[in-house]
C-alpha cells in the first residue's frame, strides 16, 4: 500500500471495480519483481545503503521541530490557564483560546447532568417512544453563534430585521412597509452595529493616503524636535524571543539614542482609564489575548502580541519604560549630552531629563488617555521655538489632527509626520494643507462622525466618500463648536451623511422617508413590495 500514490498506484482508482480488481490480483507478483530487481541491483555494484539514523533525527527536521514548539508556545502563552481561577472571568463559562466568554444559554458545563436526566426520560417512555427524536438540549458556545465563517469574514442573516414585521403584516393592520422600514428595526442601528452590539470598524487609512503629500528624506530636512508615538514605536524595535524584559527595555533605550543624536525628543505613550471612551475599540484589537503576566525587569519576555495587545501586559511594561527611561541615570549621561529628553506617562506631568538635571514639566501638563492628542498639544507647544518638527507616527488619528490644529494655530514651522519603520512615506503637513485648504477646517469633524476610535463607522460607506462631499462644500462649522446650538449639530451631521448616500438637501424626517429607497441599493437584488 506505500506505493499506492505513485504510478499505477490505487489511490484515485478505488471507484473503478475492474481496475481495482486488476491491482489487488497484480499486486504481489509486482513487489515480487521490484524485490528481485533490488537484490539484483545490489549485487552488480556490490554496495548495500545503510541508514545509521531514523529519519526524525534528520537536521532539518530537528529544526522543523523546533519551530513547531516555539510555536506552539507563543500560542500557549496568549491563552487562558485552565487551571488558574485568577485568571478566569468569575462564574462564566470562557473560552482559553479566545478569551470570549459564554451567554448564559451555554450550559456545557452541565452536560452529564443533562444527559443523566435526559436518559431517565427517555427509559420512561419505553417501548414506545423508544425511536423518538431526542433533542439535544446541551448548548455550546458554537450552537449559540448568530454567523458563519466564510473566509476570514462572519456572514450575518440580515433577514432576521424583517421576521420581526411578520407579525404587523399578518394582523389586521394597514401597515405600509416604507413606514415601518423608516425606523430601525433593531435593538441597535444595524448601519452602525453589528448584531453582538459591536460598532462597525472600517480601514481609516484610506483618508490619510488620498490627502498627505509626500517629501523625500533629503528634502525633508532634519528636525530639531522628535515627537515619538511610543505605542507605534514599541511594535518596531527588535523583539529578543528568548530575552527578558530587561533586554527588551536596552534595545528601546538603543533606538531612543539614535534620534537623541539629531534632535530633542518628546516620547509619549497612551494612558490606560477604566471606563473609558476607547474600550470598545480596545477590546476589539484585544480579541484573542487574555493571558496577564506580572512583568518585572528580569521576567521572560512573553510574546510580542501577548504584551502589546493586552491592556494590562502593556500597562506593566509602559510602566517599565518609564521609570527606566527616567532613573537610569548612565543612560541619561550616554544620551542626553547634546539634547533633552520629555517622557510622558501615567502621570499628568511629563519628566524632561538632560545629562543629570531632571525636571518636572508642569506647562506641558495633560490630563488626556489617548496618546493622540497629546501629541498634538506638545507639537503646539514647541512650534514657538523649533525650527523644524518631525512627528513619528503612522496613525491617521494623528494626521488629521496635526492638521486641523496646524491651521487653526496659524503655524508656519516646517512640519513633517514619518513612520517608526524606515523606508516609508514621509509626510509634509504643510504643503498638504496647502493643497487641502479649502476642506481642512471641516476635515476633522467629517472624519470623526463617519467612523473614528470613538465612533463606528456607518455600512457601505468608506473615507473615499468623506471626501467627495467634503470637497462638494458641505458645511461641519457647527461639530465641535461647544456654543452651537444642538439642532444646529444634529441637522449638519445629518445633512453631510446623507449628501454621503447620495441624498441631498436632507433633514431628519427626510432622512426617515429616503431609508427604505436606500435599503434595495445596500443590498442588490432585493426590492420592496
Amino acid at each position: 500500500m506505500r506505493y499506492g500514490h505513485s504510478a499505477g498506484g490505487i489511490i484515485g482508482i478505488t471507484l473503478k471495480p475492474e481496475a481495482l480488481k486488476i491491482w489487488a490480483l497484480s499486486r504481489h507478483i509486482c513487489c515480487k519483481i521490484e524485490s528481485d530487481m533490488k537484490e539484483m541491483e545490489e549485487e552488480e555494484t556490490n554496495t548495500t545503503k545503510v541508514n545509521l539514523y531514523h529519519k526524525e533525527e534528520a537536521k532539518a527536521r530537528v529544526i522543523a521541530d523546533a519551530k513547531d514548539r516555539d510555536g506552539l508556545r507563543q500560542k500557549l502563552d496568549t491563552c487562558l490557564h485552565p487551571l488558574d481561577p485568577n485568571e478566569h472571568p468569575g462564574e462564566s463559562i470562557v473560552n482559553i483560546t479566545s478569551g470570549k466568554i459564554a451567554p448564559p444559554t451555554v450550559n456545557v458545563d452541565s452536560a452529564v447532568k443533562i444527559g443523566e436526566a435526559m436518559l431517565e426520560d427517555f427509559e420512561k417512555t419505553w417501548p414506545e417512544g423508544f425511536y423518538n427524536t431526542i433533542s439535544n438540549k446541551v448548548k455550546t458556545m458554537a450552537t449559540t453563534t448568530k454567523s458563519i465563517q466564510v473566509g476570514d469574514s462572519k456572514m450575518y442573516d440580515l433577514n432576521v430585521i424583517y421576521s420581526r414585521v411578520i407579525a404587523l403584516f399578518s394582523s389586521d393592520r394597514d401597515v405600509d412597509v416604507k413606514d415601518v422600514l423608516a425606523y430601525e428595526l433593531a435593538p441597535v442601528p444595524t448601519a452602525m452595529f453589528t448584531e453582538d452590539g459591536m460598532r462597525i470598524c472600517k480601514a481609516k487609512s484610506t483618508l490619510k493616503k488620498s490627502l498627505q503629500i509626500e517629501v523625500s528624506r533629503r528634502n525633508a530636512g532634519d528636525a530639531d524636535v522628535t515627537v515619538i508615538d511610543g505605542s507605534a514605536l514599541l511594535w518596531t524595535i527588535h523583539w529578543p524571543a528568548d530575552g527578558t524584559v530587561a533586554d527588551f527595555i536596552e534595545n528601546v533605550k538603543t533606538r531612543l539614542t539614535s534620534y537623541l543624536s539629531e534632535s530633542d525628543v518628546y516620547l509619549i505613550f497612551d494612558r490606560y482609564y477604566d471606563y473609558s471612551i476607547k474600550s470598545v475599540t480596545r477590546d476589539v484589537r484585544e480579541t484573542g489575548v487574555n493571558k496577564k503576566h506580572h512583568l518585572l525587569l528580569s521576567t521572560k519576555l512573553p510574546a510580542q502580541k501577548v504584551v502589546l495587545s493586552s491592556i494590562e501586559n502593556k500597562k506593566q511594561l509602559n510602566l517599565l519604560l518609564c521609570e527606566e527611561l527616567t532613573q537610569d541615570r548612565l543612560f541619561h549621561l550616554r544620551s542626553t549630552n547634546k539634547h533633552k529628553l520629555v517622557v510622558t506617562g501615567e502621570d499628568p506631568c511629563p519628566i524632561e531629563i538632560k545629562m543629570e538635571e531632571r525636571r518636572t514639566r508642569y506647562d506641558l501638563e495633560n490630563q488626556q488617555e489617548e496618546a493622540d492628542t497629546i501629541i498634538v498639544q506638545q507639537v503646539l507647544g514647541c512650534a514657538g521655538e523649533a525650527h523644524q518638527i518631525s512627528v513619528v507616527s503612522d496613525d491617521t488619528d494623528v494626521f488629521i489632527l496635526l492638521l486641523h490644529h496646524y491651521h487653526q494655530a496659524g503655524l508656519d514651522v516646517p512640519l513633517i509626520m514619518e513612520s517608526p519603520c524606515k523606508g516609508r512615506a514621509i509626510v509634509d503637513i504643510k504643503s498638504t494643507l496647502a493643497k487641502h485648504s479649502q476642506i481642512v477646517k471641516n476635515l476633522l469633524p467629517a472624519h470623526a462622525i463617519s467612523g473614528c476610535d470613538t465612533v463606528a463607522s456607518y455600512y457601505g460607506l468608506g473615507k473615499g466618500s468623506v471626501i467627495k462631499v467634503l470637497k462638494a462644500g458641505n458645511d461641519l462649522s457647527a461639530i465641535g463648536n461647544v456654543d452651537a446650538p444642538f439642532q444646529q449639530v444634529l441637522d449638519q451631521a445629518t445633512a453631510f451623511i446623507s449628501a454621503c448616500y447620495g441624498i441631498k438637501e436632507s433633514t431628519d424626517i427626510k432622512l426617515r422617508e429616503e431609508r427604505p429607497e436606500l435599503l434595495p441599493e445596500s443590498t442588490p437584488g432585493q426590492t420592496l413590495t
